[in-house]
């Protein structure tokens, strides 16, 4: 439960802000949202709130109230209304759907904020059931392959910990409600019979491979009954469409609808759909014709008897006959491409080029083409087996590869790739490229790295003082585990993959041992046990926190005095709110407040966080309208 005294000041901090920003004739109203309005604040919470202002740019900003850091979002009345009725109000709705309003200027307002609910129906609510009935299963099939294919049970709690959450956000949506951000203690409300046990046993267990089984077969059991209410939309498109629909037909309708991942494989193996393939041009001027997947569905036609459960793990047959197959589909693709004229480049990633495949692989491949691609994107088949193509000109490969070396998760499956065919030999050159992180890079995504593990760790506290639910903290510390081995990989100047804890593992074998394989195998997961494990993570981040400071130290050296807002700019990608307390603590910098307006005709401005170097001159600067 929350602390009184927390409360107290948080609950003051809240009045001066409310007060002071009323003073701004500019605002209209102040909503809050987060913690304080759900009443589950503690010391390290920050105030979210939405001002909505007469006009001026959308914009974010840090201001300072009684010690108490404030995040403040803020949009003109025209946004405020379009988010509400737009194409963002799926995000927009879930986040203010437990809020509450503190000022309006006037009823024009509250008229809006009457419109945000906490129900979500129609379009909004198939779009992401088929969302994120996809992203279960991704992280249910990665959990399968580390248990059963690569037999690394410790690895498979890694996906099924996310398997586990975002099957509370498609529970949510089932249920026509916004998930919370506390989407697993909602999915408990919601199946308290069926996910509560299942959850709770496994978090509260060893990493058996019978626990972990126990544990996928269950939540496939779940996708499976729930597939044809889930994938409605796209089975309704298909039937029609007079029963078929190729994968291109299927692509346009839902980008139109802010869908971009679509199943369906998982529909083909369970036979509610059938898939054949249909001739496709990837250029302009090509003459060869690659194979597209088409869908045939028809709800005339449709026999519940026909459908067969998800195979879950491997089929009885030889693995290297599962190989064979994969890679003669591979073979076909190459020799398509050769015979294109138009094809310069073909690199494959992924399992095939790196990790063991099986039944549930799919293959990923980058085509270079002299001539304009139709699409970037493109599912192809061949000998039965799905591949992921990506389309790219010479010159756009190369910019993309520019772009995306930052540690990030293209770079980290470019960095994994192999070069299979080319005619054009600077292909070599682009990909010494990819293998490069620059030290800027490598300072800016380390900070995001620390940025979103310590965000983590604050929510696994709350969850552990506040909630009082240890295995609901769990959650977070695992999700937690993910950036801080994200640390230890680029802190080796190397580049972090999505099982960026294997590679942590092997650099530093004996904390992350641990931190992370005595955790997942250790049953006692109370709130003692937790709070140590988060000291210890707490303290690996303190002793690496200069090296992770330099992107706000350097920003601080060149400008000298840096308020907050002239750090979100050049770190905005990071996307949420930066906390640089640990650094006051640590000695790195000082902290100082200045003045900052909400948008550029504000009557009044509001106190900032402005950092500078120990020992620099402290004077005050401008008001300033970044």
């Amino acid at each position: 439960m929350e602390d009184p005294k927390v409360r107290e000041k948080f609950d003051a901090a809240l009045e001066l802000f409310v007060e002071r920003a009323k003073q701004d004739s500019q605002v209209l109203g102040i909503i809050l949202f987060g913690s304080l309005a759900h009443n589950r604040v503690h010391e390290r919470s920050n105030i979210n709130i939405m001002i909505v202002t007469k006009e001026g740019s959308a914009g974010y900003k840090r201001v300072i109230e009684n010690g108490i850091p404030i995040d403040v979002g803020i949009y003109n009345i025209n946004a405020f209304r379009r988010n509400i009725y737009g194409r963002r109000r799926v995000a927009y709705h879930q986040s203010l759907s437990r809020s509450k309003i503190f000022f309006s200027r006037d009823n024009s307002i509250d008229d809006l904020y009457e419109n945000i609910s906490e129900s979500i129906s129609g379009q909004d609510q198939t779009i992401n059931r088929v969302i994120y009935h996809g992203a279960t299963h991704y992280d249910l099939y990665k959990a399968e392959k580390f248990l059963f294919i690569k037999d690394e049970p410790e690895y498979a709690v890694w996906f099924l910990v996310h398997a586990l959450s975002e099957i509370g956000y498609l529970m949510c949506y089932m249920n026509g409600i916004f998930p919370p951000r506390e989407v697993i203690l909602q999915a408990k409300k919601l199946y308290p019979d069926f996910y509560t046990p299942l959850y709770e046993n496994f978090v509260n267990s060893t990493a058996s491979k019978e626990i972990i089984e126990h544990t996928i077969r269950e939540l496939y059991k779940f996708l499976d009954e729930h597939a044809l209410e889930n994938f409605e939309l796209l089975l309704n498109f298909i039937s029609d469409n007079d029963g078929t629909a190729t994968e291109k037909e299927l692509n346009v309708y839902a980008r139109d609808k802010g869908l971009y991942f679509m199943d369906f494989d998982y529909l083909q193996r369970r036979r509610i759909i059938r898939r054949t393939y249909a001739p496709v041009k990837l250029t302009k001027k090509g003459r060869i014709e690659y194979h597209m997947p088409q869908y045939h569905f028809s709800w005339d036609s449709f026999d519940p008897k026909d459908v067969v459960p998800s195979q879950i793990g491997p089929a009885n047959v030889d693995r290297s006959l599962v190989l064979k197959d994969y890679q003669a589909a591979f073979d076909s693709l190459l020799e398509k491409v050769k015979q294109d004229e138009y094809m310069l480049s073909l690199m494959v990633y992924g399992s095939l080029a790196y990790d063991k495949v099986w039944e549930k692989s799919d293959i990923g491949a980058i085509l270079i083409s002299r001539d304009e691609v139709y699409r970037r994107h493109h599912v192809l088949v061949e000998k039965d087996v799905s591949i992921n193509a990506s389309l790219h000109t010479r010159d756009d490969f190369r910019k993309f590869v520019q772009r995306v070396t930052d540690g990030s998760i293209p770079q980290s499956l470019l960095s994994k790739s192999k070069v299979v065919y080319t005619k054009d030999d600077t292909i070599y050159d682009v990909y010494e490229d990819i293998q490069k992180m620059g030290s800027r890079d490598l300072e800016n995504i380390l900070l995001a790295n620390y940025v979103y593990c310590r965000d983590l760790l604050n929510k696994a506290l709350r969850a552990l003082n506040v909630d009082e639910d240890p295995s609901f903290s769990y959650n977070f510390i695992i999700s937690s585990m993910r950036r801080l081995a994200n640390i230890e990989v680029i802190l080796d100047k190397q580049i972090p993959i999505r099982e960026s804890i294997i590679q942590a593992l092997e650099i530093n074998p004996e904390f992350f041992n641990e931190i992370y394989i005595e955790t997942v195998r250790n049953p006692t997961k109370d709130k003692k046990t937790l709070s140590e494990l988060i000291k210890k993570i707490e303290k690996y981040l303190d002793e690496r926190l200069e090296k992770i400071a330099q992107p706000i130290i350097r920003i601080t050296e060149k400008y000298q005095e840096a308020p907050y807002d002239l750090i979100w700019k050049y770190l905005n990608e990071i996307r949420i709110p930066i906390d640089l307390n640990d650094f006051v603590k640590k000695g790195l910098l000082d902290e100082i407040e200045t003045p900052v307006r909400f948008v550029r005709k504000s009557s009044s401005a509001m106190n900032q966080p402005t950092y500078i170097l120990p020992d620099s001159p402290t004077d005050m600067m401008m008001d300033i309208d970044i």
